[in-house]
């Protein structure tokens, strides 16, 4: 297969993003369907989500009785 060929085929799952059409800033490829820009926020989300799994109730109630 030859690169322009295989280069319509390959795109971001994400944003959909190809390598004739990279993300307005420009972008790489991070895995086969992913672009590089993508997996930078995914990551920054998986790390959002492990730190708010890590919030007890007790400490969800003192930040809402700080809040008030």
């Amino acid at each position: 297969m030859t690169k322009r060929k295989r280069a319509r085929l390959d795109r971001c799952r994400i944003c959909h993003c190809t390598y004739i059409r990279p993300c307005p800033a420009g972008c790489g490829w991070a895995e086969a369907d992913l672009c590089d820009v993508c997996a930078g926020f995914r990551d920054e989300l998986q790390s959002y989500i492990e730190s708010c799994n890590r919030v007890t109730a007790a400490s969800l109630t003192r930040l809402l009785r700080e809040a008030a």
